[in-house]
């Protein structure tokens, strides 16, 4: 386990890479060279010329040294101090360490961080130890360095290539533009096996490496403390956990929602008891498609309308939405907690991809989520089998909420925002794309009952817009094609290989949704009618006030009006009464229809309201008004019509229909 320089630990390392033998086959010279790099491993090594003095100097005070203590005698003292470092050295390529792995160095350097890390036990979405080297990081740590162990992987060889493959040509590792970044990783759904880790920039920790552009050491599949990365945001492939959320607090596919582009939100409208300072105003908020209008909560997700999911956040509560994407095995890469604030449901939240794939074969698994494993078993030194990580799994949702977020997703494949990712090759499959606010990450993650893949692209520095920069070996913009191509590709090899079943169909409860009923808050104040909107979830919106008949200050209508179906968070428009129309129907009974008339219109009614009954009357009676309808004294409003019971002549039909009232010829106005 001693450095001997460079990527190099123990003598017999050293000496097949210095030396291209074995340490009991190497020469007095030789042998005193290797103890020489000891002293200073990075100074002494015998990797590059400039070194070689040094650690001949270093060199022969060990031959003389042997010679004092009678290790050697004078010849060998003198021949080995007279032979010359150059013609010592014969170096061969070294073949041990993760960066001159046959396959897969990434799932390679993994496994060994796996084994090495230390994180704080506390971090979410640890991976499941692997107690087969130890009970503790140290204890496993120790026996590694000692070595002797095999570790099978769980990485499906086959399945790695073709990833790599389309990495090398939908996310060239030599684009120089700007540090372009690129993974795919898949797991399988139910176990939560890893057997795709793969990403655009060749593996390599060497300090040669760290000067190349196209090489990197950083495993930017995963958490901070087994690669290296703070992880990326996710974008709208979140909102798989939302609508999860959605449906577990019994909502459903078919309720409705405003989408509208450009809407602005209040921290009032939502709730965060987890964190309640995390919730402040914003917007306007837009569609990335610039679309919107009210939707069924299913379209808002094939279609990754922005402000459909915000309003459904404000009908939720964003410490759940978190709880549900914890469950489903939703984590940041840095091990700090999820944020709850509101934008968090659109995927500002800095993941891994493979949590993503994770996230999405959740789904997959009928709501089991299993955390990612990588060894499938371990052989110790001694050729004794031991067992791999220990498959760690829980019930992250029932599997009717399960379905239902799959039929959206499915949607999202068939005819939505992830359809070019479809292999369309009779395997059903379920998606969601995600594009950050400048569109420098984007992702596509995607599941069928087998097996679960994610795919990003994004700037590993800066904020370079995917949108804006061509492919320079394909000719197509990043953002438009490369993850999906990449993803297409993975899965219609993982369909021929794993196969794949329907997904369960979902209740009716989960597909039905529906929304409320817009109430009748006529004669209300509008404190009222206010706590009875909200009350149903509407927004409440005041439309000022009126010409009406009711008492001032109190609701005359709505928009929309009462009784209509209207998409819960809606916003309904209040309009209050002014009081000018209102009017008493004034004593008409036994006076002429002409003076009957006149009391109207002073009372403030129009005789373009006023119509006529007529009754035959006696010569004392005739022109005389017997009724009216309102009663005299009814309150009402100066708009409404008044019918007046009149005495004719005996000749005189009760017609009121005719089109020609001959009551009116005997008792003109």
């Amino acid at each position: 386990i001693v450095g001997m320089g460079s990527n190099t630990y123990g003598v017999e390392s050293a000496a097949n890479q210095y030396f291209s033998t074995t340490a009991k086959d190497v020469t007095l010279a030789q042998a005193a060279s290797l103890i020489a790099i000891v002293q200073q491993p990075n100074l002494h090594n015998l990797s590059d010329p400039k070194f070689y003095p040094a650690n001949k100097i270093r060199r022969d005070q060990i031959l003389n040294a042997m010679y004092v203590e009678k290790y050697i005698d004078k010849k060998q003292l003198d021949e080995a101090l007279a032979t010359t470092i150059e013609s010592e050295v014969h170096l061969s390529a070294p073949t041990s360490g993760c960066l001159h792995a046959i396959a897969a160095p990434l799932a390679c350097d993994y496994v060994t961080k796996l084994i090495t890390a230390s994180p704080a036990a506390s971090t979410p979405g640890l991976p499941p130890q692997l107690e087969s080297l130890g009970a503790t990081p140290a204890e496993r740590k120790a026996n590694w360095e000692i070595g002797g162990y095999k570790i099978y992987t769980s990485i499906d060889l086959d399945l790695q290539k073709t990833a790599e493959d389309q990495l090398a040509v939908q996310t060239p590792s030599t684009e120089d533009r700007f540090p372009l970044g690129a993974t795919a990783n898949s797991v399988e759904v139910g176990t939560g096996r890893v057997l795709v880790m793969a990403q655009n920039k060749v593996f390599d920790d060497s300090l040669e490496g760290a000067k190349d552009p196209t090489h990197s050491a950083v495993n930017f599949t995963t958490d901070f403390p087994y690669g290296g990365s703070n992880g990326f945001p996710t974008g709208s492939t979140y909102k798989v956990i939302d609508l999860a959320n959605w449906l577990q607090t019994g909502h459903g596919l078919g309720d409705l929602v405003d989408g509208a582009s450009g809407q602005n939100y209040k921290a009032a409208s939502f709730t965060a008891p987890c964190d309640p300072g995390a919730l402040a105003d914003f917007g306007p908020l837009k569609n990335d498609s610039g679309g919107g209008g009210v939707m069924t909560v299913k379209n808002a997700l094939i279609g990754s309308v922005n402000n459909a999911f915000m309003q459904m956040a404000e009908r939720q509560d964003l410490c759940s939405i978190r709880d549900t994407a914890i469950a489903m095995g939703a984590h940041r890469a840095d091990g700090q907690p999820l944020t709850v604030n509101p934008n968090s449901i659109l995927g500002s939240n800095e993941q891994a991809p493979l949590t993503m794939a994770g996230v999405a074969a959740t789904i997959g698994s009928g709501g089991l989520h299993c955390d990612a494993v990588i060894v499938d078993r371990v052989v110790d030194p001694a050729g004794k089998d031991l067992p791999g990580q220990t498959r760690t799994c829980n019930q992250a949702l029932t599997s009717d909420i399960a379905a239902g977020t799959a039929d959206a997703m499915v949607g999202s494949m068939t005819s939505g925002t992830s359809s070019p990712g479809n292999p369309r090759d009779g395997i059903q499959i379920g998606g969601k794309t995600g594009t950050s606010d400048v569109a420098d990450h984007v992702w596509i993650i995607g599941t069928t009952t087998k097996v679960a893949t994610s795919v990003w692209t994004g700037n590993i520095l800066g904020h370079t817009s995917l949108r804006k920069m061509k492919n320079p070996i394909t000719g197509s913009y990043y953002a438009g094609t490369s993850r999906f191509n990449i993803f297409k590709a993975i899965m219609t090899q993982a369909d021929q290989m794993y196969g794949g079943d329907k997904f369960p169909a979902p209740s009716a409860a989960v597909i039905g949704g529906a929304s409320s009923t817009v109430p009748n808050v006529t004669g209300q104040s509008p404190e009222q009618a206010k706590a009875l909107l909200e009350s149903l979830k509407y927004k409440y919106q005041d439309g000022g006030t009126v010409a009406s008949a009711l008492p001032a200050g109190k609701v005359v209508d709505t928009d929309p009006g009462a009784g209509t179906k209207t998409p819960t968070g809606a916003t309904v428009t209040v309009f209050t009464s002014d009081g000018s129309l209102a009017t008493t129907v004034p004593v008409t009974t036994g006076l002429t229809r002409q003076a009957a008339d006149s009391a109207l219109v002073a009372a403030g009614f129009s005789l373009a309201n006023v119509t006529y009954t007529w009754l035959a009357g006696t010569p004392t009676t005739v022109c005389k008004v017997t009724a009216s309808n309102p009663a005299s004294g009814t309150a009402t409003s100066k708009s409404s019509a008044v019918t007046l019971t009149v005495y004719g002549l005996a000749a005189v039909p009760a017609n009121p229909n005719a089109s020609h009232d001959p009551g009116l010829t005997v008792c003109p106005r």
